[in-house]
């Protein structure tokens, strides 16, 4: 189940076609309806945002994935609930910037070390 917000719909449309298997989309909703269908959720796997703070608030295991914010101002959220920021530090980190300073293989490197495997065994772990 994949929720865009109102500028992902390409990024969105090249993951769905990446994807195999029971993948949905959902359009982009208003909050309440998005908290509705997050409280249904065995696990949420979100960057830091909004969403990923409903569907702690509707009791749904959340992952928060983290780059350049500190996870432990934006995630004080209990890990025996269910609930798991996953940040890799790095020498920059925490840069709080909007976009990423560095170039070559530095590159959103704080990103690039989370892994599609962790997340996996994460998300594997709660279920």
């Amino acid at each position: 189940l994949l929720s865009p917000g109102p500028k992902d719909r390409e990024l969105i449309d090249d993951i769905c076609s990446m994807s195999f298997g029971n993948v949905h989309q959902l359009p982009v909703l208003p909050v309440r309806q998005l908290a509705a269908i997050l409280s249904q959720c065995a696990v949420f796997v979100s960057n830091d945002c909004g969403p990923m703070h409903i569907g702690v608030a509707v009791g749904t295991k959340t992952l928060g994935i983290f780059g350049p914010e500190p996870p432990e101002v934006w995630f004080s959220y209990d890990e025996a609930a269910g609930h798991k920021a996953l940040f890799k530090k790095i020498e920059c980190s925490p840069c709080r910037a909007t976009s990423c300073f560095r170039e070559g293989g530095g590159y959103l490197e704080c990103m690039k070390l989370i892994s599609v495997k962790e997340v996996f065994e994460e998300v594997k772990g709660r279920i």
